[in-house]
């Protein structure tokens, strides 16, 4: 066969589609092959709910053995200005965010209202240059209405060599987000230990917030076994900011990284969850008077060695009881019977995601449809489906590889938070040797309610309230509970989230809404407006 001749057969075959360069057509169409189907076109993948915006907002900073947690609060207590929600209702202060470097000053990038961030923890005051941070829990000390901050800056001779500089610090808020060294005027004290997470809390129920710091030890690093008694790591608060260290009624036992505290068991006081290494995280049960005991084992929690790293208290199933999720070489996911039993539950509520490790996971109603969604800082996003069974979402836009092409390099502390005031909850993620990434929510959103608490002493963000929202005219019905959420200061791997608490109403444009105060009071309202910040304020109500 001559050139000529072969070349009209390949050309002949290629019409006909049988060396696979023509496109057959479907069946009955000009040209198209008997009983060959047509190939449609592909369909594009759907559209990502989030937006890496981290570089934009200024917000983008690289560090190497730097960031761990995250806190995001309004600490300057600037005005909300123009933003609005969706039905045109005034929101509150903006959203600011704190993070905690261990071997670089911290950071505090201050929300200029255009998605764009400032930072300012040197003029701030609060940047520590040299005293490797890893925690920090804002919290109103005295009832003036702004958050102070308590920082938890491991002393760890072993890897920093500056132990004595290394302590824990108490800041007092002038109002405006300067901050005031008080930790030696408050009586809180220079305590040089190897903190890692701390927690803000109302343990007495008294009405001013407490704290408790972890680790209280300073021999460096410990990971081994350690028991020590009597350690004076509780400190109770006068009301006026002023402390007394008190022992919590537990020895110290191992290494804790994540500390939460909630009331799991329903009894009306706040417990403690730390998440610790070698030695299993634990539970520990408030008897009323801030005397705690240790739980773990006998409520449900695993009782092998691990190396946890972070706790999370949140109701994921809509049952009105905090759950707890625990992340560390693996992820644990235990439903609460209401009475603070708990039952793992990891394969049935996440099976795409029980062989995650990582440190943090955070939760919100990313989509507003009224229950919780879950970020594992190390793997994704997850959708709840209504529940307590999660999804991945492969199209978030939440994983780093994902949103840059680049590997994910350490991810460590995870917070959600409406940081541009349109209604839904955006996603702020640190890595100690990355970048800190800034995902905006651009996803559709339902009906959403923001709260925000203050109790009968004044105290803002009232840590230990429960909030429960319920469908309009269904006020106190657990079948139609749309929401439940507890107050607090700490959560995940040296976390705070938003103190203003964030509920997803669905379709739904009101709702009625309760409100248990831990000191006692008690709110009710009907017909609470959706898309809106609400206030409830235990001295006026």
């Amino acid at each position: 066969m001559n050139r000529i001749c072969l070349f009209r057969v390949l050309a002949s075959l290629a019409v006909t589609g049988l060396c696979g360069v023509a496109h057959p057509q479907a069946p009955g169409q000009p040209g198209g092959p008997p009983g060959v189907p047509r190939r449609g076109p592909v369909e594009p993948p759907p559209p990502q709910r989030f937006a890496d915006i981290s570089g934009p907002a200024g917000v983008f900073v690289h560090v190497v053995n730097g960031p761990h947690g995250v806190s995001m609060l309004d600490a300057d207590g600037d005005p909300s200005g123009p933003r609005r929600g969706p039905s045109g209702s005034q929101r509150g202060g903006r959203l600011d965010i704190f993070v905690a470097n261990w071997f670089s000053p911290n950071w505090l990038f201050l929300n200029q209202g255009n998605n764009t961030f400032i930072e300012r923890g040197t003029e701030a005051g609060i940047a520590e240059a040299i005293k490797g941070t890893h925690s920090g829990a804002f919290f109103d000390m005295e009832g003036d209405g702004d958050y102070d901050l308590l920082m938890g800056n491991p002393s760890d001779e072993t890897t920093l060599g500056f132990a004595d500089e290394s302590i824990d610090t108490l800041w007092r808020n002038d109002g405006k987000g300067h901050f005031e060294d008080v930790t030696k005027s408050s009586g809180f004290g220079r305590r040089s230990e190897i903190t890692r997470g701390v927690v803000a809390a109302d343990f007495d129920g008294d009405g001013d917030v407490d704290l408790y710091t972890t680790n209280p030890v300073a021999k460096g690093f410990l990971r081994e076994t350690t028991r020590i008694e009597g350690t004076r790591n509780l400190h109770f608060n006068d009301g006026q900011g002023h402390f007394t260290a008190a022992d919590p009624g537990f020895p110290y036992l191992g290494f804790v990284q994540g500390v939460t505290a909630g009331d799991v068991d329903g009894d009306g006081d706040v417990d403690l969850v730390e998440a610790r290494w070698p030695v299993p995280t634990t539970l520990y049960l408030n008897d009323g008077k801030a005397r705690f005991t240790d739980a773990g084992k006998e409520r449900g929690l695993a009782h092998d060695a691990s190396r946890d790293n972070g706790a999370t208290l949140a109701d994921i199933d809509t049952d009105g009881d905090l759950d707890l999720v625990v992340l560390g070489p693996q992820l644990r996911i235990y439903r609460n019977d209401g009475k603070g039993a708990f039952a793992d539950a990891t394969r049935q509520a996440c099976p795409q995601g029980a062989d995650t490790k990582g440190f943090t996971a955070a939760f919100g109603d990313v989509d507003n449809d009224g229950d919780l969604d879950m970020y594992l800082a190390s793997r994704g996003l997850y959708l709840n489906g209504g529940k307590g069974v999660f999804a991945l979402d492969e199209h978030s836009g939440t994983t780093i590889a994902e949103a840059t092409g680049k590997s994910i390099n350490d991810p460590r502390g995870a917070v959600f938070g409406d940081i541009d005031g349109d209604g839904d909850l955006d996603l702020f993620v640190t890595f100690k040797h990355g970048e800190n990434h800034l995902f905006r929510n651009d996803g559709p959103q339902g009906h959403w309610l923001e709260v925000a608490l203050t109790n009968s002493r004044g105290v803002a963000g009232a840590f230990g309230a429960k909030v429960w929202v319920y469908e309009a005219g269904r006020l106190g019905e657990a079948g139609h509970l749309i929401g439940f959420q507890e107050a607090r200061s700490a959560t995940g791997y040296c976390c705070q989230d938003p103190p203003v608490l964030h509920f997803g109403l669905g379709a739904r444009t009101t709702c009625d809404l309760r409100v248990k105060f831990l000191e006692g009071p008690v709110i009710e309202r009907k017909g609470v407006q959706g898309d809106a910040l609400t206030r409830v304020d235990a001295r006026a109500d």
